[in-house]
């Protein structure tokens, strides 16, 4: 063979070499990544009574409730029957459900994403809303709501709630958290009955209301003095709307919050309990002063756009109500709303509280 043919064969050799080592190298396993939890998403019912027997006096008629949830967590946790294991039952807002917290886009789905952070979430339609009982409007109030609270953390505690999968576990922390009026009745729970590790509260404040959040009050109670609405087509009365038209709706929740996020809310929004709303109006000066009652750890979250409370002032005042506390934590959000986690500061505020509850040994 010619000096040139046998060049020509080394070369084809080299070539085809090095296409074989590339060919290696480009079908070499990846280094192999954490694996992300998987969650679990249950329903869960708790069987309660509509009684008051919480420090903020209000009338209830002492019937039968369900109140119906989700319960959202790591399937290694719910799993884990003897482990240790915090939950936060979260509480909603006027106007709102638990889709709140389970919202159907997955960018704002704060359970979901909470869950695979670790955290294992209870999100409850409170009386008068959702899934849950509705009796008549004025046949509750927040004091009651307190109470179904300390019902429900009790049935964690033991484990004594019905789900639609599999054995309900226990829980050995449970932490409470609501979103304005929802965090009121976590508020008068805490102080009331005690037996929970922490509190956080979502754009709730007992003093600093803007002229509008006094406005929408008085609309909706002046509605509910004449009798009120139904709370849905065949549903009992004694109900009214925060804020009368959905553009109303709109301005009052959602401040820096993506459009397609408002729109797929709107339609969700919930008459309110005649009974909550008059009662949240003249607990807020007692249910203020009771604060400084609460002793676990508490943190506060305010949106800086929010067109219900004069803010920063508003969330600043609320921390000094629970003095002598030494763990109060007060964290504020740039251009976000009431309607905390569904405004485009939803990941600041999930991180706030993962990294809150993680700090407090509560996850």
């Amino acid at each position: 063979m010619s000096r040139l043919g046998r060049s020509y064969q080394y070369a084809v050799a080299g070539v085809l070499l090095s296409l074989l080592l590339l060919a290696g190298l480009t079908t070499a396993p990846a280094p192999a990544r954490a694996q992300e939890p998987r969650i679990v998403d249950v329903g869960v019912t708790f069987q309660v009574k509509n009684v008051n027997r919480s420090k903020l006096p209000c009338g209830a008629d002492g019937s039968d409730v369900t109140l119906v949830g989700r319960m959202v967590g790591p399937a290694s946790v719910l799993a884990n029957q003897d482990g240790h294991a915090p939950v936060t039952l979260y509480s909603h807002e006027f106007s709102f459900g638990k889709w709140f917290w389970h919202f159907p886009d997955p960018t704002y789905d704060y359970a979901t994403l909470m869950a695979g952070q670790g955290h294992v979430s209870i999100l409850v339609d409170r009386i008068g809303y959702g899934d849950s009982t509705h009796p008549n409007g004025f046949q509750t109030c927040m004091g009651a709501a307190a109470d179904q609270i300390n019902q429900i953390v009790t049935q964690v505690r033991a484990g004594t709630y019905q789900t639609d999968s599999g054995a309900p576990r226990s829980f050995d922390k449970v932490v409470l958290a609501g979103h304005s009026g929802g965090a009121m009745a976590s508020e008068i729970a805490a102080y009331s009955f005690g037996g929970v590790d922490g509190l956080v509260v979502f754009a709730h404040a007992n003093q600093g209301p803007t002229l509008r959040g006094v406005n929408e009050g008085l609309v909706q109670g002046g509605i509910c003095l004449l009798g009120g609405q139904p709370a849905g087509p065949g549903l009992p009365g004694g109900y009214a709307y925060y804020g009368q038209t959905a553009d109303d709706w709109q301005r009052n929740f959602f401040a820096g919050a993506d459009p397609r996020v408002v729109a797929a809310a709107t339609p969700m929004r919930h008459r309110d309990p005649c009974g909550n709303a008059f009662s949240f109006a003249a607990g807020l000066l007692p249910n203020g002063a009771n604060l400084r009652q609460i002793t676990v750890p508490v943190l506060l979250l305010y949106g800086l756009s929010d067109a219900l409370y004069d803010q920063p002032a508003a969330g600043e005042a609320e921390k000094r109500l629970f003095a002598p506390n030494p763990d109060v934590t007060l964290k504020f959000f740039p251009n976000s709303g009431h309607a905390l986690a569904l405004q485009h500061t939803a990941p600041d505020v999930r991180a706030t509280v993962s990294g809150w509850l993680t700090a407090h040994g509560l996850r």
